[in-house]
């Protein structure tokens, strides 16, 4: 795992050198008795943001942070505490995450562990909801939308693309 994490973050902080926005999600942590997502019978699993290049890596491209249940959403059967670590560029969506709360008094399924047929539950539950993947799409459209297209000075209407924009 950790070879796999340092060639992530050397991906991704080479695209953050060339002016990409960045964003990473993961379960958020629960092994910090401090925490209100603290769960004894998790604490033991290592979470990607207890990692020292993961918390440097963060720290280094001025990341914000937020945590936030993916049962906010429409559709999703699962709490799945989830922490998204994101670059400043993609606030003006992804400010809608915080204050989500989880307002049900259950869940039908589990974010871990494995059914009864043996089948994770983390491996079911790793499609984000519709609505989420909607906005986290949006966040990268709206960048690359205002990278593609700036405004001309005199007319207030976007310039064309050149050769090398993505739309």
């Amino acid at each position: 795992h950790d070879v796999l994490i340092r060639r992530m973050l050397d991906i991704m902080h080479n695209a953050a050198l060339r002016g990409a926005e960045l964003a990473i999600e993961n379960p958020v942590p629960r092994g910090d008795p401090a925490s209100s997502f603290f769960r004894p019978e998790l604490a033991d699993h290592l979470s990607l943001w207890d990692l020292d290049n993961i918390r440097a890596f963060s720290s280094m491209h001025f990341m914000l942070s937020v945590d936030f249940p993916q049962c906010a959403f429409p559709g999703s059967p699962y709490q799945k505490l989830t922490r998204l670590a994101y670059t400043a560029g993609l606030q003006p969506m992804l400010r809608r995450l915080h204050g989500l709360h989880c307002r049900h008094a259950s869940h039908p399924s589990v974010a871990h562990g494995f059914t009864d047929g043996g089948q994770s539950h983390g491996r079911l539950s790793a499609q984000y909801p519709p609505a989420m993947a909607a906005l986290l799409a949006q966040a990268f459209a709206n960048v690359i939308y205002k990278e593609c297209h700036h405004l001309s000075d005199s007319a207030d209407k976007p310039t064309t693309c050149d050769s090398q924009c993505p739309c």
